[in-house]
This record gives structure tokens, sequence and C-alpha cells, in this order.
């Protein structure tokens, strides 16, 4: 099963390579959602680097684009593709349209965090040409399972990384502190009824609000048996060791090495302020779209 990890720094390579990871995730920051931001001159650097290694090199083109950067987003396009990338982590489809009009062989998995939760929506991309999907964090695990069964070797599962829950264009730091500039690290949003910390990031392109981080160590050896494209470790907020940490933990589970709980325990938790989910305590959502 193929395993993706997002880095940051192309030193941690050969650590990544030595835990058989078989695709990082990168972003340059300014057309990705994440608080990480890599040059052009470092992305193909870091390209370069990770095929020597055998790893593939997904870029992360998952933000919402407004009409007036379609321009450049093709532009960045053609770069990456000239830069041999290997596919794109997505969640607008303008993205897939434009490669598609500038035909570029840049594979589109397709993550539009709380959207893909049935096995029919799944078929339709499939059936539509999108090369891959992420199925999304708010679905139980037993329907996890049926969707991967039901679109074999063509979905992704995100083992580990926090969970998004909201994604807005409005600019809520800065209207609070009025302050225009770009937040992207150590700011929090806590609710007055609960403890819980929500990591929250802000670019001059919006909002994206975060909450439990997810794991799958209770999980791991049932989701190493399902027929799917791969699993994701997407540390958005992690240094690349932590989150290669955490795909350790998960290995030494699996390879039972550690218990659940032991491995649990070790986690990071760098500022102290993280919630860990299991992906098999998520709950059914308000709306069952397989009956809708």
């Amino acid at each position: 099963m193929n395993v993706l990890v997002s880095l940051n720094k192309e030193k941690s390579l050969s650590r990544a390579a030595r835990l058989a990871v078989s695709h990082a995730l990168i972003s340059d920051g300014r057309f990705s959602s994440g608080n990480s931001i890599l040059t052009r001159e470092q992305i193909s650097s870091f390209i370069s680097a990770a095929h020597r290694l055998d790893i593939r090199v997904i870029v992360r083109v998952d933000r919402l684009y407004d009409e007036d950067e379609l321009d450049d987003l093709a532009d960045y396009l053609r770069f990456l593709s000239g830069c041999q990338a290997d596919g794109l982590l997505i969640s607008d489809l303008a993205v897939w349209m434009l490669k598609e009009r500038e035909e570029l062989s840049l594979p589109c998995i397709y993550g539009p965090e709380t959207l893909l939760t049935s096995s029919r929506e799944i078929a339709q991309l499939k059936a539509d040409g999108l090369e891959g999907c992420v199925i999304s964090k708010e679905v139980p695990f037993r329907d996890v399972r049926a969707m991967a069964e039901a679109n074999s070797g063509y979905c992704w599962l995100r083992l580990y990384g926090p969970s998004l829950l909201s994604v807005s264009k409005r600019r809520f730091i800065s209207l609070y502190l009025e302050d225009e500039g770009e937040h992207a690290d150590d700011y929090y949003l806590q609710e007055e009824s609960r403890e819980l910390m929500m990591p929250i990031i802000e670019k001059k392109a919006g909002s994206w609000l975060y909450g439990p981080t997810m794991h799958g160590l209770d999980a791991v050896r049932e989701i190493s048996v399902l027929p799917l494209c791969g699993v994701i470790f997407d540390g958005v907020f992690d240094r690349d060791e932590d989150v290669l940490k955490a795909l350790q933990l998960h290995q030494q589970v699996l390879d039972g090495q550690l218990s659940e709980k032991e491995a649990l325990k070790n986690l990071p938790d760098p500022d102290g302020r993280r919630e860990y989910l299991s992906v098999l305590a998520v709950r059914d959502t308000v709306l069952n779209k397989e009956e809708a």
C-alpha cells in the first residue's frame, strides 16, 4: 500500500525512504492550504532529490481559487509539470480542469475534506477520469471499509492528521486583531464551553480551522488489508520529525512491536495542546448521503 507523508525539508527524505514512504506531500504556501512554504527552486530540488530515492512527490494545490487567480495557477501547474511532479492533491476541481486543458501529465487526487461520503460519488469521480480521491474524515469506519471495497485501488485514507472543520474566505484573526498580516503559527480558537484548542491558519486567501488530530493506531491492522490506493500522514502542524515519528508508531503497532496504548502515549504533542481522536471514534454525520 502507498504511504503519502507531508514533508517540509529535503533533508527529511532519507529518513522517509528508510520508513518505506512511497510519496512525499509538499506545498508552496501560495497555492496551498498548508503553513509550509517552499520556493519554486526548493520544489524543483526536492522533487529531484525524492526521485533519486524512488519517492514520488505530490504537490498540495488544495485551496479554493478566485477567477483572477486562474492564469497564475495555470502557470504554476506548467512549472510543476516541468519539474516532473508526480501528481497533485486538490480540493477545487478547477485545478483538474486546468491541467486537462493544458494537457499536463499531473494525476490529481481529489481531497475535498468533508464531501466524499459515499461510494457512488467516488465511482462517479473515477468514471469522470479523476485519478484518485481521499475519503472524508467524517465517515464512520464501517463506511470507509465499504467505500474502499466498492472502489478497489482508487481511494486514499488519511490515517493521521488534523481534521479540517471549516474553510472560509473571511479572515477571522485579522478582523479581531485589526492586523492584516498572515497568521500561520500558534494561533488557536477555543469555544467558551469547551477545553479543546483548535488550531487556525490564516492567509490572504482565507482561514482554515482545524479540530482534533486523527490517528489510526487501533485500526491500523484493519486498514492495512483494505483495497486502498494508499494512506496519508498529513502533519500540517508537525515538524517532519514528528510526522515521521507518527508513521513509525503506526508501523510498530502493525508489526506487533508496540501496543496501541503505548504508541498513543508517544504521538507528537509539541505544545501540549493537541487532542487525538481515533478513526474508529468518528460518528455518523447528520446526513446519510447514500440514502438521500
